[in-house]
């Protein structure tokens, strides 16, 4: 018999039991709901690993999301910057980077305070999949709030997208909400993004791990999932559709604006790479989320 103790030594008013034989067992059960020198007592059998792990995550599964830190950017619910919303869906929403590394560099967001695109509920997951192919169909159209006049050889408008997403537990402040980075590349530049991604990471020390091109977005979140677990991560979707992911140790240093000043350098404007220093006036943020909107509508998934 093992008594159950708190850390005080105290008895927490139970103990387990082992029993020699199965009858001996069974005739212990038997004396469940009754007195026991004065005290109605339960007995119960010992539930395994595997039942107490299944409880554990039921009781997970079933515990309510706590509400979302006041101050929160990129929750809806404490309106911030409403005016850079592009498209709402119904779990999520498309919203201009309030400082973009080109203009029309956007972002997609789940509406639940989620901490990231791995973890996140499916459903959420595959209408933010498909944003990001409204996304990639609209600039490879031509389309965006800001189109460049052409390419480096004066004769396509179309752009590739680099989707980059940098997921922080960042737990002092109420824990990441998850924001999928989308940036419109020119063709003739977009071949080069896994090169430059790849020589950045060099000179970080760091290898990426990568993931072919997934057809769904339960495949790109099993992929997520198989390499990084529960654990923080940077995964940097190429033109190709593949996707490069670094997991993150904990406590190990991160370089906070990586994809912003990768992309920086990848599309000529090194200048842009720091977002406090690309902030616009409020009149011109609007006008931007308009001209997005309006090129955006024929692809958005809420005309479908």
């Amino acid at each position: 018999m093992r008594l159950g103790r708190g850390d005080d030594g105290r008895s927490r008013g139970f103990c387990h039991v082992a029993y020699k034989t199965v009858d001996g067992a069974e005739k212990a059960l038997q004396l469940s709901d009754t007195s026991f020198y004065g005290r109605d007592i339960v007995v119960q059998m010992a539930k395994s690993e595997e039942e107490r792990n299944a409880e554990r995550d039921a009781r997970r599964a079933n515990r309510p999301p706590p509400p979302p830190p006041q101050g929160c950017w990129f929750c809806l619910s404490n309106e911030k910057d409403t005016h850079l919303v592009a498209s709402i869906a119904s779990e999520s929403f498309v919203s201009m980077d309030k400082a973009g590394v080109v203009a029309d560099h956007c972002q997609i967001v789940p509406i639940e305070h989620a901490p990231s695109f791995a973890a996140m509920a499916p459903s959420a997951a595959e209408e933010m999949w498909r944003y990001l192919d409204a996304l990639r169909k609209c600039f490879a159209a031509g389309g965006g709030g800001d189109p460049p006049s052409g390419g480096e050889d004066g004769t396509d408008n179309g752009r590739d997208v680099v989707v980059f997403e940098r997921h922080l537990a960042l737990r002092s402040k109420g824990g990441n909400h998850c924001h999928v980075n989308v940036v419109p590349v020119p063709r003739a530049r977009s071949g080069k993004a896994k090169k430059i991604f790849e020589q950045a990471a060099k000179k970080l020390n760091f290898e990426w791990c990568s993931i072919p091109k997934p057809e769904s977005a339960m495949d790109a979140q099993a992929a997520l999932l198989e390499h990084v677990g529960d654990g923080e991560y940077y995964a940097v979707h190429l033109p190709d559709g593949s996707i490069l992911v670094r997991k993150i140790g904990r406590g190990e240093p991160h370089w906070m604006s990586f994809g912003r000043e990768v992309l920086g350098h990848l599309l000529g404007c090194p200048e842009r790479t720091s977002w406090q220093e690309c902030l616009e006036t409020e009149e011109r943020e609007t006008a931007r989320a308009a001209a997005m909107k309006a090129s955006f509508e024929k692809f958005d998934i809420m005309q479908e």
